[in-house]
């Protein structure tokens, strides 16, 4: 469940990474990691993982999905009961792995 006063949602602030899986594993873990990691610091949100856990829980996610060949989104958000732009001083965080079937690409976007 994602809270209504989840940023992303009222703002559309927060940061996300889609990577490919190949045969169970996610490709380059560690450089979209980086850059989530990178991004949430620009713009000030806590990324609740390190780099272990993040590729962990992502292929915790994938096996728990049963795809080898899957397209795998992590979203990163702020959640802080405030409207308006101002934050609030403490934010929780969202920390979300959604894990798809790659079904391909139609001819035509090629």
């Amino acid at each position: 469940m994602i809270s209504v006063f989840d940023r992303s949602y009222l703002y559309g602030e927060g940061v996300f990474e889609t990577m490919r899986v190949y045969n169970g594993r996610p490709a380059f873990c560690d450089m979209h990691y980086h850059r989530l990691k990178a991004n949430c610091e620009k713009i000030k949100i806590e990324l609740p993982v390190d780099e272990y856990a993040f590729e962990h829980d992502v292929v915790k996610t994938i096996n728990a999905n049963k795809v080898k060949d899957a397209v795998v989104r992590v979203t990163i958000s702020p959640v802080g009961l405030s409207i308006g732009l101002a934050r609030p001083p403490k934010l929780s965080t969202n920390f979300v792995i959604i894990v798809r079937q790659f079904k391909g690409r139609p001819d035509e976007a090629y």
